[in-house]
């Protein structure tokens, strides 16, 4: 370990941190306190998809912007703050973990990974796989197993356009193009019965997690498909589903447009 020490103060002034850039619609992808050996110090190092596509500084000048609303009081909020690329080895490393197992929220200590050792970290998030349609990012991410309930997190991030504030080039999210959350659960006794299956003896479950994904980016799909085909913005911020043995499918699976419609978007937006 490294002299210097991360405490309760920081881990909970990154996790703010990474909300308010939740709430600003950067797409973040990889998020964690890294222990730099080099600088005796600890980095808060986030990676964004946004990184690849707009380039390192307009990240850069944006999160240092949006962090700047924080409570100027608060000394909790990062200060040594690494941007990367959703491509850079860093968050890649972090996925051959996480597209397999939770690691959200937890300390990582001792992992290896080709070669690399990943010690004394603390990760907010690592989504295992990211996605785009329509100029939306669709991030997922496998949530701690909870009541024996395996659970899969999709982020949806709305396309983000460049502008210029006081001669420095910056990101936000399209006005009209919402960002939202959608969960998936399903149970063990579901993923095991007929027809499913899905459960291995032991392991990574790597059948669940494929079905998970399947259907949460057809769902999210066609939400954002009623965003811009039927200029509705208004959609539920976020939502959980719990797949039970007892039920066949999600309900959004039979749903057709006006009644995911209904389902999905504030009620004021549809009148």
């Amino acid at each position: 370990m490294a002299e210097a020490i991360l405490v309760e103060r920081d881990i909970v002034g990154g996790k703010w941190a990474l909300r308010r850039l939740d709430g600003f619609g950067l797409p973040v992808t990889a998020c964690a306190w890294v222990n730099s050996q080099q600088a005796d110090s600890w980095l808060f190092v986030l990676a964004s998809p946004a990184s690849d596509k707009f380039g390192l500084q307009v990240v850069y000048s944006t999160v240092y912007e949006e962090l700047s609303h924080l409570d100027e009081t608060d000394d909790s909020a990062p200060s040594d703050i690494v941007v990367q690329r959703d491509r850079d080895r860093f968050p890649q490393l972090l996925r051959g973990i996480s597209e397999r197992f939770p690691i959200a929220e937890r300390w990582l200590t001792g992992y290896a990974i080709d070669g690399v050792s990943l010690e004394d970290m603390y990760v907010y998030r690592s989504c295992r796989s990211v996605h785009e349609y329509r100029g939306f990012t669709l991030a997922e991410e496998i949530l701690p197993l909870h009541d024996l309930t395996y659970r899969l997190q999709l982020r949806v991030y709305a396309p983000m356009d460049q502008l210029q504030r006081r001669g420095v080039t910056l990101l936000a999210s399209r006005k009209n193009d919402p960002s939202f959350v959608r969960t998936l659960g399903i149970t063990d006794e579901a993923a095991a019965v007929a027809p499913r299956r899905l459960l291995d003896a032991a392991g990574p479950q790597p059948r669940v997690w494929a079905f998970l994904t399947q259907r949460g980016l057809d769902y999210a799909k066609r939400i954002i498909d009623l965003v811009l085909d039927r200029r509705i913005a208004s959609v539920i911020p976020e939502r959980e589903h719990l797949l039970t043995s007892e039920m066949e499918d999600f309900p959004f699976v039979a749903q057709d447009a006006g009644a995911l419609l209904d389902a999905e978007f504030e009620v004021h937006s549809r009148v």
